[in-house]
């Protein structure tokens, strides 16, 4: 019987004063068109990754496989500050078979689709594969052709998105290289990676437009197609007070929908409050930093079988198993839970997943009181040296770690977001060793519940 036991502190920075190689080197891949694993991860992305890690560790060799394409694995939330000029674009990113634990098996291919009643994937280049227990970690897909013209004005001066790596150094060159005008920002109606970042990188190129001394010359405007700046209230009132300050004009119920990237101006359905009248309105820009819409892959939304009618992975919110198949689970952006798709998010339920998963391995009785809250955190950065952290949970419910006040703009939370959070990504998450600040949380609010 193999020991899945509660991560403590010390577990937590075993591998955080060494680097990754000297504890992962390059995994196996497996070309072999007929496979078979315990624990199949279709997604090598952060929640894919840590996950490996931690099963791979566990299980032993040739237990855990996970489905990716990609050759390199980024930490994405650092494009937020390459966007700003922070940070530079190579510090984002890792050879992704560098990262794997030796005893994962990489499967370098494309899901093709899912046979989930004969528990089997099938890759893009026909490998069939098997498995015990499936974790779905796919997360979600910028959607370009929703919006008209997008795809074609991203190649033009002026239109950058921090989504996108490149489009992150794009971002700031662009701004650097902008004198005056009309810089607009933009929020999608759809559910959308890290809700934050289209107000972080707003505020941090305000910042550099102050910075030139002729701040009056540029109009900042941030046109957002929800009725709110923040889904929680409380944080919601603090961003609109920075907006305010910075003299950000932010217009509501904006959404997107078409780029005339030849005569520059941005189009938007624009509703009313009560959404009873509907019109377009135009937007002439300098400079037009997108938010794109997104959804769940393709290869997701087609199988019907595992998807709610949004196209997002049917599971529990609370134990993140599918609704319909047992033995499937789902983690990060791809599920339909009701909470903000975000790293800090992955952390926490991928502890829910360990234990849960952990358990059925062992053929033992699932603990029913280890349950997802919910929790997921946005640490708004609001200038080069200042951050509001947003934490909580389900139902809005504050879910605050640090035993301070994380709705006010500080220069300490602005470290712990650019200089401690890539440190415990790079050493502690990819390695599988994190499973977010709950353990703190504990310490510093010990009657929160």
């Amino acid at each position: 019987m193999l020991p899945f036991t509660r991560a403590v502190v010390p577990k937590y920075f075993s591998g955080f004063f060494c680097h990754s190689s000297q504890l992962y080197s390059t995994c196996k891949t497996c070309d072999d068109p007929k496979q078979s694993y315990q624990l199949l991860i279709i997604g090598g992305g952060s929640a894919g990754m840590a996950l490996s890690a931690y099963f791979s560790r566990k299980l032993g060799p040739g237990r855990v496989g996970v489905v990716e394409s990609s050759q390199m694995h980024s930490f994405q939330p650092l494009w937020t500050l390459v966007g700003g000029g922070l940070n530079r674009l190579d510090k984002a990113s890792k050879p992704m078979g560098h990262l794997f634990h030796n005893n994962c098996t990489w499967i370098p291919d494309h899901l093709k689709t899912f046979v989930p009643e004969k528990n089997y994937i099938i890759t893009q280049t026909e490998k069939e594969i098997k498995y015990d227990y499936l974790v779905v970690a796919m997360g979600i897909t910028p959607r370009l052709d929703m919006v008209k013209g997008l795809m074609q004005a991203l190649e033009t001066p002026g239109v950058c998105s921090i989504y996108y790596g490149e489009g992150s150094v794009k971002t700031y060159e662009s701004a650097k290289r902008l004198q005056k005008g009309n810089a607009l920002f933009t929020f999608p109606s759809t559910p959308i990676k890290c809700a934050g970042a289209p107000q972080k990188i707003m505020y941090l190129t305000e910042e550099l437009f102050r910075n030139t001394g002729r701040r009056d010359q540029y109009h900042v405007q941030y046109n957002n197609a929800l009725g709110v700046m923040f889904s929680v209230p409380v944080y919601a009132k603090t961003m609109v007070k920075v907006a305010e300050r910075k003299g950000i004009h932010v217009n509501y119920f904006h959404d997107l929908v078409e780029v005339d990237w030849k005569n520059r101006i941005a189009k938007f359905r624009v509703k009313s409050s009560n959404e009873d009248v509907e019109k377009i309105k135009d937007f002439p820009y300098d400079f037009l930093h997108v938010a794109p819409p997104f959804s769940a892959p393709d290869n997701l939304r087609m199988c019907t079988e595992l998807v709610d009618s949004a196209g997002y992975l049917n599971v529990d919110p609370y134990t993140l198993q599918h609704k319909k198949y047992p033995n499937i689970f789902g983690i990060g952006d791809c599920a339909n839970l009701p909470t903000s798709k975000t790293l800090a998010a992955i952390t926490t339920q991928g502890k829910v997943l360990r234990r849960r998963i952990g358990a059925l391995i062992n053929n033992q009785d699932v603990n029913k009181q280890i349950l997802y809250n919910g929790y997921t955190s946005c640490p708004l950065i609001t200038s080069h040296n200042t951050v509001v952290m947003a934490e909580f949970g389900y139902d809005g419910k504050l879910l605050e770690t640090l035993p301070i006040n994380q709705n006010k703009e500080r220069h300490t939370l602005f470290y712990v977001a650019t200089k401690l959070m890539p440190q415990i990504y790079w050493r502690l998450h990819v390695n599988g060793f994190w499973e977010g600040p709950s353990i703190f949380r504990r310490i510093f609010h010990p009657f929160q519940r």
